[in-house]
């Protein structure tokens, strides 16, 4: 039997976690932008930026 316990999920690096708001952003922005997937990457990039 293991001696260590399940306490929930593996620790998320912040790499990671930047990475996933960057995809939770630019799925929303995708739906934003009716499916065009350009404009949706350009707004993305330029949150990202701030430009």
């Amino acid at each position: 039997m293991d001696t260590l316990e399940n306490f929930g999920p593996e620790p998320v690096s912040p790499e990671q976690e930047n990475l996933q708001k960057v995809i939770d952003t630019f799925e929303r922005e995708i739906h934003a932008h009716h499916g065009d997937i350009h404009a949706a990457a350009f707004e993305v990039f330029r949150l990202m930026t701030g430009n």
